[in-house]
């Protein structure tokens, strides 16, 4: 398959992808994918199909071992950038997180809850001021999730054990009034009178 793919044109070659993607024979899907990626001018759409098996098979170091590959011929390759940002978070790689996540923030190629990630990363990193600094630039329409407001209620404590989390019952109020199930006492025990006795009970 290696001497024929160097000698098969591109239209060939699509053939062949074809032809083994209808048949469902995935294993000499990637075979062909990673012989193709050896080919010059074929490396990044080998590796970017690759990326996308490996991320929906959740191998997620191999996905991210295909995505390094794309960036280190392309850069700014949009897809790559992006998906180095949510693999980074889901393996907890905080330092790659922060450098693609800073890389795509100076660009237009912004990804949905960019903030939340450099914020999750400093959190994790205990640059906490730096963490609260990118809580404080989120988007208000980024702030309406269980997720961020989690982590702005842990990033807040650890600046300050005593810090004041009124800010955050704005954004759950909000997520009530779209129907989302969200209960105050849960996420901020300490502003609810309820709250307050049972956090006594559990100290």
């Amino acid at each position: 398959i290696s001497i024929y793919l160097k000698t098969a044109k591109k239209e060939q070659i699509q053939q062949v992808k074809k032809l083994l993607t209808n048949q469902n024979r995935k294993e000499e899907t990637i075979l062909l994918l990673d012989v193709q990626s050896k080919i010059p001018g074929m490396e990044v759409v080998s590796w970017d199909e690759l990326s996308t098996y490996f991320l929906e098979k959740q191998d997620y170091e191999k996905a991210y071992f295909y995505l390094e590959k794309i960036l280190e011929i392309n850069p700014y390759h949009k897809n790559a950038r992006a998906s180095m940002v949510l693999l980074a978070h889901d393996l907890e790689k905080w330092d790659d997180l922060l450098m693609f996540a800073m890389n795509l923030n100076s660009t237009d190629d912004k990804i949905p809850d960019l903030n939340y990630y450099i914020a999750k990363a400093y959190y994790e990193k205990r640059n906490y001021s730096e963490a609260l600094e990118w809580i404080r630039k989120s988007p208000e329409s980024e702030r309406e999730t269980l997720a961020f407001i989690e982590l702005w209620k842990k990033i807040l404590l650890s600046v300050n054990p005593n810090s004041d989390l009124h800010p955050i019952l704005t954004y759950i109020k909000k997520m009530q009034a779209k129907g989302i199930q969200i209960k105050e006492e849960d996420v901020l025990p300490t502003l609810n009178p309820s709250g307050k006795k049972r956090s006594k009970i559990l100290k």
